[in-house]
């Protein structure tokens, strides 16, 4: 507020003073107009902070309560008198400028360090609440003004009430309350997180997100309509379960020791748990036993455990009662709240990665002993000095001293722990995950979110980063408000280095070494030298082809260097990938032909050509690579690709309309070469090994052209089919994958002859009954001179086939009615054409336009599975109606997933529609989970375990 509105409201506090003492009616009208005039004028600033939240909030209390002083009598107006003077303090109090926050000196507070933590019960009885842990702490809890009014004197400068629309008055007071108790309880730490948990006997159990961030300016108190998923057991057996995550996870044993005991519930939020982990991390899981036991085992390592423990040198994660006795805690808020049991398995989980992702290991014990005694001497120092700092008689130049000493030491305590995290964490398991993991939050300037992981700090740096990863997969939203950028840093994957990472992760731009610089110009020199002998060469002569066969067997040196290097470079690497095409195309086109035992050479412009080609793509190598742009929202996309062979050449075309054109069909490095010039840093080929050499040129050639019409952008996963031209050709299903980071993906997902499509399984008259009986299909029918073929009609039922069990009643009594194109004069054209056809409610009636079946742009499907394109676009429109079945509260629940997310659109398709049709983003989505699951989780694996935990019933 400005100074003029301190004064004006100083004015009301008077004016309400007064009234409190001679209440009319008069005068209650005058204050009310302005207190209203005041934050009209207020809001016209832009002004949104915590005074004008709380100004808003008297206006309303004193317009419920104050009336009564005029109008009522007895102990109703005693109880207004005192909310009247309650309110006049409270202006008062916002009168005086708001004073700085001022932060205890004592080290053990750490008033820096954020903290996460999961629920924290309290007890309400009448005017007073209480910490669960301790009955005998009872606060009297005080009116909803003044509570807000300290949490300003405690340095906040901004208030969000959210969801306190369903909060009645008392209701939101005893929150507010709640909050502020525990936020004192926590010294008013400067960054934090809380889920808090409010039991009354007289009212169902209330829940609230506390959210303290922005160097302790910004609070959030917002209520929480939780909702934990209960597991189902009905019909599940241990044995059944135990098969499900060997099955999933790759799990070894599930035993017991020592009185331990599964059960069914158990094991099932195991399983729960583990689905949260990213596919790529599931390696961890592999072989893992799962030990259940009573209590710790006392002469074991994990002793201290109270919940669960994970022993890397035998693999196993021993689960122990406490991990599931408290039924109350858990993490997340409202729909996406989950038992805390997940956020300790998490945890172990974290913990096995450290494995997984280790290098070799550096010992240093010296070194670490003399670092966690200098942290402990500084910390000793630091609070001997800040007992000092508190006690107010130290004054003048001797309190000066004593501060500047200890500022000195605070800004060395921070770089000495992590320089002994970083000891003990290459110690333990090298330069993997663990050591990336420091590095990044001494780059952030972080120090540990959670009590636990603070109490270990530095001497057990492996808590902190389990802590961090537990929670990035349990409650991401309180990670992304701790800290955005390590948010992302693990959204990335950027932890995935070391040990088993060399096939997950992405690769820094290539700076080629002095070694492999030398070799690359080595084999320069040495094609250059055997290309001036073409040059003099008057024919095929004889002894001209002995001279050409001395001369590239002097090579072999060259060449042998080149391969010396390569065995030095990261597989997939495009640098190495161009120069082990380009020595295998020498061999092929040059030594195959030069051979004694080969047909003569008829044409030496053909070698000459092969010479000069491969020695200009190894000259390309040697120009810096690029970076790549930034890269936008990831998208998915769809192309068909035809290779054209022509004499002398041929040419590759993306279809539809540019068939014709085409491109140059360019060799395999000249491919290479053009797509590292557009910055990509790696490229690999996944279920390739059985292709020819000219059958990969193809395949990249056909990238090379669709990343050119996708807007040459990276963070695009295309399914394009890819057609070879001849006699007996093939089409090729392509998984193309241009990753954010730089990284080309060619994964053949299957082939396939171009004669033609195989034959129907079933006739029409037989799709029509298997569609009635098992999906209660009511019509089956076509307008417009629509009819609908056998053909379509099994694509229909195979489509229908991925549908899940639960979502299927969404299809009883609906019609399926095909119909050729929209109609020009109807509302819904546009859409119905975006959509390819469309759900109309009032009909339960499901439209087909052609474009479903006629859509030859690639194709759908997994590994060994590719199905026609019809099927991504016939299960979107099957999302429609589940959309409607499922309630209108199921967008806005999948809106605010996206949001939270920060997620685009999926398709250029919808895209081009706007992001304000969040309906067409969960049909894409939709249909993406049931069709292909892992581009759904490349494109966010959170919407992915989100869509596959099927949360769009809740």
């Amino acid at each position: 507020m400005r100074d003029e509105h301190r004064t004006w409201l100083a004015t009301i506090a008077d004016l309400l003073e007064a009234f409190e003492g001679k209440p009319s009616e008069a005068r209650f009208t005058d204050i009310m107009g302005q207190l209203t005039a005041l934050i009209s004028e207020i809001e016209k600033t832009g002004y949104d902070g915590i005074e004008l939240t709380i100004l808003r909030l008297m206006r309303t209390i004193l317009a419920d309560e104050a009336p009564v002083l005029f109008a009522g009598a007895g102990a109703v107006v005693a109880a207004a008198k005192a909310e009247c003077r309650e309110q006049v303090g409270v202006m008062r109090e916002l009168v005086k400028r708001q004073p700085r926050a001022a932060f205890s000196p004592d080290p053990e507070v750490r008033p820096s360090s954020p903290s996460t933590i999961a629920t924290n019960t309290y007890h309400h009885e009448g005017d007073y609440f209480w910490r669960a842990e301790e009955p005998d702490s009872r606060r009297k809890y005080q009116q909803l003004t003044r509570v807000l009014a300290l949490m300003r004197e405690e340095g906040a400068v901004f208030l969000d009430l959210g969801r306190s629309g369903a909060l009645t008055r008392p209701e939101l007071t005893l929150l507010c309350n709640v909050a502020y108790r525990y936020y004192m309880s926590n010294h008013f730490l400067a960054e934090l997180i809380c889920n808090l948990e409010v039991l009354s006997a007289n009212r169902p159990p209330m829940y609230a997100r506390l959210i303290v961030t922005q160097h302790r300016t910004r609070v959030h108190i917002s209520f929480e309509a939780r909702k934990v998923p209960a597991v189902v057991t009905t019909g599940v057996t241990i044995e059944h379960i135990t098969l499900q995550l060997q099955q999933d996870f790759g799990i070894g044993a599930v035993t017991t020791a020592a009185g331990g005991v599964w059960t069914v519930e158990q094991l099932m939020e195991i399983r729960a748990a583990f689905s949260r982990i990213p596919l790529w991390d599931r390696g961890s899981l592999r072989n893992l036993v799962l030990l259940r036991r009573k209590l710790p085992a006392t002469d074991a390592l994990d002793a201290t455990k109270t919940a669960a423990s994970y022993n890397g040198s035998t693999h196993t994660l021993t689960v122990l009662d406490h991990c599931f006795q408290d039924l109350k805690a858990f993490v997340g808020g409202g729909l996406d709240a989950i038992p805390y049991t997940h956020m300790t398995v998490l945890h172990e989980i974290g913990h096995s990665l450290e494995v997984w992702f280790q290098t070799d290991k550096i010992p240093n014990a010296e070194r670490i002993k003399s670092l966690e005694a200098e942290v402990a001497r500084i910390r000793k120092r630091m609070a001997e000095l800040g007992e000092f700092l508190n006690d107010k008689r130290l004054t003048g130049a001797k309190r000066d001293e004593v501060q500047a000493e200890y500022d000195a030491l605070a800004r060395q305590l921070p770089d000495t722990e992590v320089t002994c995290a970083l000891t003990i964490a290459r110690s333990l398991h090298g330069n993997g995950c663990l050591t990336e993991f420091i590095l990044k939050v001494q780059e952030l300037g972080l120090q540990p979110i959670t009590r636990y992981s603070w109490g270990e700090w530095p001497s057990k740096p492996y808590e902190f980063w389990a802590e961090c990863y537990s929670i990035f997969l349990a409650d991401p939203a309180a990670l992304e408000y701790v800290s955005p950028p390590l948010y992302q840093w693990f959204r990335s994957g950027r932890y995935r280095i070391g040990g088993q990472a060399a096939q997950l992760v992405g690769v820094e731009p290539a700076a080629l070494t002095g070694p492999q610089i030398a070799a690359i110009q080595g084999v320069q020199t040495a094609l250059d030298a055997f290309c001036y002998e073409l040059e003099k060469a008057g024919g095929p002569s004889p002894e001209f082809i002995a001279r050409l066969r001395a001369r590239y067997a002097a090579m072999a040196p060259k060449f042998d260097e080149l391969g010396k290097q390569l065995a030095g470079m990261q597989a997939d690497v495009i640098e190495r990938v161009v120069m082990e095409k380009a020595m295998d195309a020498l061999a092929d086109e040059i030594a195959a032909r030069l051979d004694p035992d080969a047909a003569p050479v008829a044409d030496l412009a053909v070698l000459k050509a092969a010479a000069e080609r491969e020695r200009a793509a190894l000259a390309a190598l040697l120009k810096p690579p690029p970076q790549p742009a930034p890269a936008p929202a990831k998208r998915l996309g769809a192309r068909s690709c035809i290779i054209t062979l022509e004499p002398g050449g041929g040419s590759v075309a993306v279809a539809p309309g540019n068939a014709a054109s085409g491109q140059p069909l360019a060799a395999l490095t000249d491919c290479l070469i053009t797509l590292r010039e557009r910055g990509f840093r790696a490229v690999r080929f996944r279920g390739c090994g059985a292709l020819s050499k000219a059958e990969l040129a193809w395949l990249c050639n056909a990238a090379r052209r669709i990343f050119a019409e996708s807007g040459a952008r990276l963070g695009m996963v295309v399914d394009a089919t890819v057609t070879g031209s001849g006699p007996g050709a093939t089409v090729y299903y392509v998984r193309v994958t241009f990753s954010t980071k730089g990284i080309l993906v060619l994964r053949l997902v299957g082939t396939r002859s171009a004669a033609g499509a195989a034959a129907a399984r079933m006739t029409a008259d037989q799709a029509r009954e298997l569609l009635q009986k098992q999906y209660g299909i009511s019509e089956i029918t076509g307008v417009d001179g629509a009819q609908w073929t056998a053909a379509e009609l099994v694509q229909v039922c195979d489509a229908f086939a991925r549908v899940p069990a639960d979502d299927r009643p969404a299809l009883r009594g609906c019609r399926l009615v095909r119909k050729h194109v929209p109609n020009a004069q109807a509302e819904d054209a546009a859409v119905e054409r975006r959509r390819r056809g469309n759900f109309q409610p009032d009909t339960r009636s499901i439209v087909f336009l052609d474009s479903v079946f006629t859509d030859d742009q690639g194709f759908v499907g997994d590994i060994d599975d590719p199905r026609p394109r019809s099927h991504f676009h016939i299960v979107r429109l099957v999302a429609y109606a589940v959309l409607h079945r499922s309630g209108a509260g199921v967008l806005t629940t999948f809106a605010g997933k996206v949001a939270e997310l920060e997620l685009r659109h999926l398709t250029d398709e919808s895209q081009d529609a706007g992001n304000a049709d969040m309906a067409d983003f969960f049909a894409e989505a939709y249909s993406l989970r049931l069709n292909e699951l892992p581009v759904l989780q490349w494109f966010s694996q959170a919407l992915a375990e989100w869509m596959e935990r099927e949360e769009y019933h809740w």
